[in-house]
Order: structure tokens, then sequence, then C-alpha cells
């Protein structure tokens, strides 16, 4: 069968155009021909990473990098395309380091001991590791540091040489050492008469340091009585002091208890008390025989006869009165 040319151009043309896309993806990063999972790692910054860079475990290269994003917040994301079926730990740190002195980067996984593994999709732990000038600072700074305290220190000797090169320090050391020679001199001659005092009072210091002997003596001698006649003393402080405490707390426990019992009565209603505060109508009864014997009063006042008669002719009894407690209660 023969081909026409248009089969041929269209076959051609299919052809370098799968090869392109498959180079353009291989360039990427990407390996269309092998299976592959997906996951992701956020970063804060990425130290010169790019895509197509290889991600590692232990020296092996188990990925590439095949896509980088920046998000919203400012982190960028690194998509890690990585060979399937490895069990990698959820707790595992993807951590960004240095492969050569030329600052080609990688991705280094660090695997974790969890008993669980991420899927496909999910994000790592990351980390950055710190670049060579950083590390170099890091190193030298306090280097740095120590050199500038040394010269310092140094700058402060010389100044002190200088100082004591000078002819007023040497004449103020040389009048510094006569000082010093007199003050020797003088200590002699103390020296001499403290000596001379001692060797003619050496009696009466043998006298005192004899007394001083014998209070010690005595003192060590009775040192059980003192001891017991201190704890004598004691023990009637304390119990003087318990005595009075205890007292105090018990009159006071005592008191407390029958105020709580004529509180428990009066609630409960037991009493002339207790029946005031809870029973208002024994209150009412009450003012109202006061308000009757307030009317007696006023009518034994007021007409005597009704309840006290003496007739000796038997007169005749006169009407009852009404008593009028208004006028009563305006005197």
């Amino acid at each position: 069968m023969k081909i026409n040319n248009e089969t041929k151009v269209g076959i051609i043309t299919v052809f370098a155009v799968t090869i392109l896309i498959l180079g353009y993806n291989y360039l990427k990063g990407e390996d269309v021909f092998t299976d592959t999972e997906d996951i992701y790692a956020e970063y804060e910054q990425i130290n010169g990473i790019k895509v197509s860079n290889p991600i590692l475990y232990n020296g092996f290269i188990i990925g590439k990098i095949t896509g980088l994003e920046l998000t919203p917040k400012g982190t960028i994301v690194a998509k890690l395309t990585i060979k399937p079926n490895l069990q990698i730990p959820d707790n595992t740190i993807a951590k960004i380091v240095s492969q050569d002195l030329l600052g080609a980067k990688a991705i280094v996984l660090y695997f974790g001991d969890s008993r669980t593994f991420i899927e496909e999709g999910d994000t790592l732990r990351t980390d950055v590791e710190m670049s060579l000038a950083e590390s170099v600072n890091s190193e030298v700074l306090p280097v740095k540091q120590k050199a500038e305290k040394l010269l310092g220190t140094v700058d402060s000797i010389l100044i002190s040489i200088q100082y004591i090169l000078n002819p007023n320090f040497r004449s103020n050391i040389d009048q510094s050492f006569a000082s010093i020679k007199r003050s020797i001199e003088t200590l002699e001659v103390t020296a001499t008469r403290v000596d001379s005092m001692v060797k003619y009072q050496s009696a009466r210091f043998k006298t005192i340091s004899n007394n001083i002997e014998s209070i010690s003596t005595n003192l060590r001698n009775n040192n059980d009585k003192i001891t017991n006649i201190l704890q004598n003393v004691d023990q009637i402080s304390d119990s003087l002091a318990k005595i009075n405490f205890v007292e105090t707390i018990a009159n006071a426990n005592k008191a407390l208890a029958d105020i709580a019992i004529i509180t428990e009565k009066i609630n409960n209603g037991q009493g002339t008390i207790g029946l005031l505060v809870n029973d208002d109508k024994l209150y009412k009864n009450l003012n109202q025989s006061s308000k009757d014997l307030d009317k007696l009063l006023v009518d034994l006042r007021l007409n005597p006869k009704r309840y006290v008669s003496l007739s000796i002719f038997g007169g005749g009894s006169k009407k009852y009165k009404e008593p009028d407690t208004t006028s009563t209660k305006s005197k």
C-alpha cells in the first residue's frame, strides 16, 4: 500500500509534537515514563532551589522538584515528585542543603520515627541549611569578637606601660617606697614597745588567763546543770503560753457554741424571741392585747365606779360611759 505525502506529513508532525512535549516535561523534571507520586513542602525561603533539583535520601536520588509556587501569604510551596511505594514517616523533615561549594542545591529527606506514613498530596515538615556564607560568618564572628577584645586589652596594656615609663610616675614610685620604709621602721618601734609591755605585764596576763581557765572549767563541769535549767525554763514558758492559748480558744469555742445553740432555737421557733421572729400571729396578738389593756386602763380611769362600787345608802348606779381613747392618746 502506497502512503501519500499528506499522511507522511501528518505522522511526522504528530511524532514531532510528541517529542516536543516529552522533551519539555523532561526539562521540567517530570518523568513521563515512570509512575511517580507527588508530595509537597512549604518554605519561608528556598535559598536558590530550582525546578529539576534532586531529592535525596541517604545520598540516593529518590525524586525531583517538579514545581515551585508562591502562595498569597508569601511562602513557597515546592512540589516533590518521588518514586512510588516509598514508606515516608509523617514526621519526616525536607531540608534544603548545599550539594557542593559551587552552590548546587538539593532537598534531603530526614526520615522520622513515626509509624504513620504520608500519602500522596501530603505536606512535609521543612528546614533550611545555612548557606556557605552564613556558616562562615557564624564561625568567624566569635573569632572577630575575641580579636576585638584582645586588641582592646593590648591597647590598655600599652597605655599602662607608657604611664609607667613616665618620669613623674617613677618619682612617685620612689616616694612610695620611701613611705613604705618609714612605715616598716615605725612598726618595728611599735613592736619593740609592745614586747616590753608584754614582758612587764606577763604576770597579770598569767593571772587573767588562769581566771578565764577556771571559769571555763566551772562552766564545763556544770554544763549538764545549766542545760537542765534552761530546758526547765523553756518548758515552763511553753506550758504557760500553751495554757493561756488553750483556755482562750476553749472559751471562744464555748461562746460560739452557745451563740449557735441560741440561734438554732430562735430559727426553730423556741422561746419568746423565736416565736416573735417566726410567728407573726403572736406579734399581732401581743399588739392587740396591748391596745385592749390601754383601753381598759382608760376606762378604769374614766369609770372607776363600774369596777369598784361603794354605796352606803344603796344609791342607784350611773349609766356606763364609753371611754374616749382618742383624747387619751392626744394627751
